[in-house]
């Protein structure tokens, strides 16, 4: 008897999933989910069953109780679902997702804006036992800020809208880290001007004998302050706000502020990149050179405001795959037409060293070489720890002298990627001189596409597009070309394993949805 097709195609279909799902006993696997750049630390740990393992997939069994604990510790919604299928309580998860520490026992990593408490929150509250909190809170969505303030006091809320610093009693962080409106809750972190790596000095010459040294253009230079009485900045600060200590009259209480302005719009012999270009001081480091994250955002958003063209952060702190709180808003000031440089930082020579705000996306960060164009040993590599390649470009040269502090001339020689920040700021002001419509992301792919390219051809992760040209990139002030890609043979190429958004956990967000 013939069947009919109506009965064939449903159980051909039942057979072969039944073939694919096939119990294999009670085995099960354990996963811990780990953040990358915090690697060793699990954020949670889950036990699945196994349902079958098959070819480079893992079909798992989820407990209707799993759901509930993951989605109160980490934003499953920020995960990608490249990595997964799905049917009914059946999981099936890539295994090139997952790293095998031992039998049945996998790390997966997630970006840090997954977890919903980060990591340098949990680390301050494990040793200290105030009442109260600094926190940042980074939003999923705004018009919240009334439900927000009913559990702490809201001090500041960034101009991008996309968070707020709040001090939060103790007991508030978790209730308010698993509100719908909240992406994470950070601790306010301490950032540091970047003192100690070696930065190349970039000569302008040939850019200042065409007529361009930067005349028109703003260098907000967000450190430690600038001193008005030395020669390389007299009469160039044409705006300032001290963020630290609310003093009307601009002052440098550490000097690393008034050397990185020298180097980047010195008017002195040895001049800055960009002599004619005025200068925006923002004080947002005291005078040990430290600072907070929520100082360094409004200095971001007071510049952005007040007409910065370009703005230095020659700072850095822990991060890694940009999402900290200050690469957020850095992004932000791009967006509003804001070119931002940053240093790549000085964590080398080891892989994976980029800090924050250098790893935000559209940043222009730049790592040193020394004058015989060798990436120097200090100088942060990439990748991001998303697998982001990083830095952009390099500086050339070691040893950069500059304005010092304090004194009516002088100067002092020094290292580190704080000036090579600050040099390419210079580079920035006189793409602008030449044309003031250029817009951030023309201006950075004018210079990786400019750029004398080191190491493996193409963007890699020790020098980016290669040494920064300042005659090059003001000779193509007006295209908008297209740099090289990434190399075929990067340096620090790693399994950034970053990259991955865990598939099955969006798979549990799905669930947990149903």
């Amino acid at each position: 008897m013939k069947m009919p097709k109506r009965i064939v195609i449903p159980l051909v279909a039942m057979l072969l999933f039944c073939s694919v799902i096939e119990i294999t006993g009670e085995a099960s696997v354990t996963i811990h989910i780990q953040t990358v750049g915090h690697e060793g630390r699990d954020v949670l740990t889950v036990t699945l069953d196994v349902v079958q393992e098959r070819h480079d997939w893992l079909y798992l069994h989820v407990n209707p109780g799993m759901l509930d604990s993951v989605s109160t510790t980490i934003n499953v919604d920020r995960l990608k679902s490249t990595y997964f299928h799905i049917q009914g309580d059946t999981v099936a998860v890539y295994k090139g997702a997952l790293t095998e520490v031992s039998k049945k026992e996998y790390i997966v990593y997630v970006p840090n804006d997954v977890p919903k408490v980060g990591w340098l929150l949990k680390d301050r509250l494990a040793c200290t036992t105030g009442e109260t909190v600094k926190t940042i809170v980074m939003f999923k969505q705004t018009g919240y800020l009334k439900d927000l303030g009913r559990y702490g006091d809201i001090q500041y809320v960034f101009s991008s809208g996309l968070g707020a610093v709040v001090v939060l009693p103790r007991e508030k962080i978790l209730p308010v880290s698993r509100k719908d409106y909240v992406l994470y809750v950070e601790d306010n972190a301490v950032v540091n001007a970047l003192l100690s790596n070696a930065i190349p000095h970039i000569h302008a010459d040939d850019v200042w004998s065409m007529g361009y040294d930067g005349t028109g253009i703003t260098i907000g230079v967000l450190d430690t302050g600038l001193d008005p009485n030395h020669c390389d900045i007299s009469g160039k600060i044409v705006a300032w706000n001290d963020l630290v200590n609310g003093n009307g009259t601009p002052y440098d209480d550490h000097g690393h502020g008034t050397f990185v302005a020298s180097c980047a719009a010195g008017k002195t012999n040895p001049k800055g990149v960009a002599p004619g270009a005025s200068l925006m001081g923002v004080k947002v480091l005291n005078s040990s050179g430290s600072g907070s994250n929520d100082t360094i955002i409004q200095g971001i958003d007071w510049a952005v405001a007040n007409g910065a063209d370009v703005i230095n952060l020659s700072l850095g702190g822990a991060g890694g795959d940009g999402t900290s709180p200050v690469a957020q808003e850095c992004n932000w000031a791009v967006s509003q037409g804001v070119i931002v440089v940053t240093s790549a930082g000085g964590s080398g020579p080891g892989c994976k060293t980029i800090g924050t705000p250098g790893d935000a996306t559209d940043v222009i960060t730049v790592g040193s070489v020394d004058y015989n164009n060798a990436i120097a040993d200090f100088s942060s590599r990439g990748p991001t720890t998303d697998g982001r390649v990083k830095p952009d470009v390099v500086a050339p040269g070691v040893s950069i002298s500059a304005a010092d502090a304090g004194t009516s001339c002088s100067d002092v020689t020094m290292s580190g990627t704080s000036w090579s920040a600050a040099l390419v700021s210079g580079v920035c002001a006189l793409v602008l001189d030449r044309n003031p419509a250029a817009t951030p992301s023309q201006v950075k792919n004018i210079l990786g596409y400019t750029a004398l390219d080191l190491g493996n051809a193409g963007k890699d992760n020790y020098y980016g597009w290669g040494l920064v040209d300042a005659k090059g990139a003001v000779d193509n002030a007006f295209n908008n070309p297209t740099p090289p890609g990434k190399a075929q043979d990067p340096y620090c190429e790693e399994s950034c394993l970053g990259t991955v958004m865990i598939g099955f956990f969006i798979v549990l967000g799905v669930l947990s949805k149903k």
